[in-house]
């Protein structure tokens, strides 16, 4: 409720229709008002709700990362947006490429996938889609 010619609003606590009073709350203050200096308004639940509309421009992943030819500590960060994206993106399965070379890049990759807490497996493909060339990531 507002009171009229100010723009103090509350909420009725009392009404007493005998004296044509009313107590309202108005923050941590209470006073009583003249039931005819009371108008009505919407109270917070029954406001019109307001629409917001929000504009995220989320990439869609691709379900495989290619690494190869980076160092490990360049592809640390790639794998870890990578796995990130993939997740928030509803991914379940993805492929990190990283070749068999020295090893190096394939032991990074194990060392992260073994503490990120969005992955539920991870194995090398079969040999004939590019055995210990590449890791499939089951995420949770």
């Amino acid at each position: 409720m507002s009171i009229k010619n100010t723009t103090t609003s509350g909420r009725i606590i009392l009404i007493d229709k005998e004296r044509s009073k009313a107590l309202i709350e108005s923050g941590s203050i209470k006073m009583q008002v003249d039931l005819q200096d009371l108008i009505p308004t919407l109270s917070k639940s029954e406001q019109m709700p307001v629409t917001h509309h929000h504009n995220i421009s989320q990439t869609v992943t691709n379900y495989r990362l290619d690494i190869r030819g980076r160092k490990p500590e360049e592809a640390d960060f790639e794998i870890l947006k990578f796995i990130d994206d993939s997740y928030m993106t509803g991914q379940q399965r993805v492929e990190i490429l990283h070749g068999k070379g020295t090893g190096v890049l394939k032991k990074t990759v194990k060392d992260i996938l073994d503490k990120h807490e969005k992955v539920k497996n991870y194995y090398f493909a079969p040999i004939e889609f590019g055995g210990e060339g590449i890791t499939i990531v089951e995420l949770k």
